[in-house]
């Protein structure tokens, strides 16, 4: 997955010319498209023989049930059974590789700046204590945390440019005219890191989330997840998972360089559909167990 979004690229130059252009990373990209469907198919086929509507495990059996129920013979129906090996690869690609990578970033940027890090746990240990682990009904209660969470959405930008969309009709937008079934490429990283909007897009200020008196701020320039009535489908789904998979670590472990002298792990990214992070090695310590009144900072390096 990873390396299928690097390869469909951020703009390449087969989306806006409408001929077929050959190449070796189309070639590539084809052969891993055909060898993640393949991956797919071979799951829903064992769904499908071992079906039982009494015990449905996971979204397929959730999607097969659905089928049963409602099947459609339009081709264009989520309902058609040749549709569901793609909308399964969706759920691969926006809700699997968008999650990790985005928690990949967060500890980039978190290594980078452990006065953020410090500030989460003691805003974490305050709220949540050290007995149980961070819920989503704490979320409310944990307002640096979540402006840290829309901080690192804003500037790592995952998706640099949203699902691209047409134009139901011809409009004339700010002096543009955008024909009729025109393709429109949202360029939310731009948007994201706007000097304009931003001040300083470039800068990682958690801060700029919060009013004077530190409860959160939600701006309509945030749009990491696009934005109107086709934006980002999963956009509260990831919001949670983001918050739970961050607030759980932070709450177990500390994050750092794996020794004084070494370089800080690069926020280049590399290009791609999605923004991955270049690898890169971090030392995690562990935090004291679940109940010890000693939570402080000191630990044990569990493991790079």
């Amino acid at each position: 997955m990873n390396r299928y979004t690097e390869l469909d690229g951020s703009g390449g130059l087969e989306i806006f010319i409408p001929i077929n252009i050959p190449s070796k990373a189309k070639q590539e990209l084809e052969q891993i498209a055909d060898e993640i469907f393949a991956f797919i198919n071979n799951i829903t086929e064992s769904h499908r023989k071992n079906f039982d509507p009494e015990n449905m495990d996971d979204v397929i059996d959730m999607w097969l049930n659905e089928i049963r129920l409602h099947k459609s013979d339009d081709p264009n129906s989520f309902r058609h059974p040749d549709n569901m090996p793609g909308l399964i690869f969706l759920l691969f690609l926006a809700g699997t590789d968008t999650t990790s990578t985005a928690l990949l970033w967060a500890t980039h940027y978190l290594v980078r700046n452990s006065k953020v890090q410090d500030r989460i746990h003691r805003e974490i240990k305050t709220v949540v204590g050290s007995n149980r682990l961070p819920q989503l009904s704490d979320k409310p209660n944990l307002p640096y945390t979540q402006a840290v969470l829309k901080e690192l959405n804003r500037i790592v930008s995952l998706v640099p440019l949203a699902p691209f969309h047409v134009a139901g009709n011809t409009t004339t937008f700010r002096g543009y005219t955008i024909p009729k079934n025109s393709v429109v490429v949202p360029n939310l990283y731009a948007g994201l890191h706007s000097s304009d909007l931003w001040g300083d897009p470039e800068e990682f200020r958690p801060e700029r989330f919060l009013d004077d008196e530190g409860n959160l701020l939600e701006p309509d320039e945030a749009i990491p997840f696009g934005v109107g009535r086709r934006g980002c489908l999963g956009e509260a789904l990831a919001r949670q998972e983001l918050f739970l998979f961050l607030t759980h670590l932070l709450h177990q472990f500390k994050f750092e360089k794996t020794s004084e002298d070494a370089p800080l792990p690069t926020l280049i990214p590399v290009d791609g559909g999605i923004l991955h992070p270049e690898s890169y090695k971090i030392r995690v310590i562990q935090r004291p167990c679940l109940g010890s009144v000693d939570d402080d900072w000191h630990g044990r390096p569990s493991h790079h």
